[in-house]
């Protein structure tokens, strides 16, 4: 496989809008990484509803690692905790985030988690990817943000979401 060149991986704010959960379809993803990111995450699904964790190998992931958050789902939904933050995410949000649950980036950020939590339950009900593109302003830190992002639900059984997976550009 080809990598694209840097120019096509460019993060580019065409269509960035001001709503922070701006729901796109998942054919509307316009960032490299993100479209590389659902094509393998479908690939390594074949004719299951989702792959699992495990089908998501970093030799799997190998374009677009850097900008991928692995969620561990934590009490069923309740929360999720972060396995897995890649550097172009952790640069972007300017927190670590590696092993806190939502909870914790709540009592760092306050709402922060909860729009997270959000997100990725939306993706975990519906049991599909999903896509979003927009602009935040975190309110506690005035920390802003655009981004393009694709979530993906995993499961050991190919039905049950277990955890996300998250391509953020």
């Amino acid at each position: 496989m080809e990598t694209a060149s840097p120019e096509e991986h460019a993060i580019t704010p065409e269509g960035i809008g001001d709503d922070p959960g701006t729901s796109i379809s998942v054919d509307d993803l316009k960032q490299a990484y993100t479209r590389d990111a659902h094509a393998a995450w479908h690939g390594a699904r074949g004719t299951r509803r989702m792959p699992s964790r495990a089908d998501m190998t970093p030799r799997v992931m190998r374009k677009f690692l850097s900008y991928v958050a692995l969620a561990e789902l934590v009490d069923g939904g309740k929360d999720f905790r972060f396995r897995v933050v890649g550097d172009g995410i952790a640069h972007k949000q300017k927190l670590l985030l590696i092993g806190k649950t939502l909870a914790d980036v709540d009592h760092l950020v306050p709402d922060f988690g909860t729009f997270l939590r959000n997100l990725y339950l939306r993706t975990v009900r519906q049991r599909d990817a999903l896509a979003y593109r927009g602009t935040y302003v975190r309110t506690a830190d005035r920390h802003p943000f655009t981004y393009e992002a694709v979530i993906l639900p995993l499961g050991d059984d190919g039905e049950t979401p277990d955890h996300v997976l998250v391509v953020s550009v």
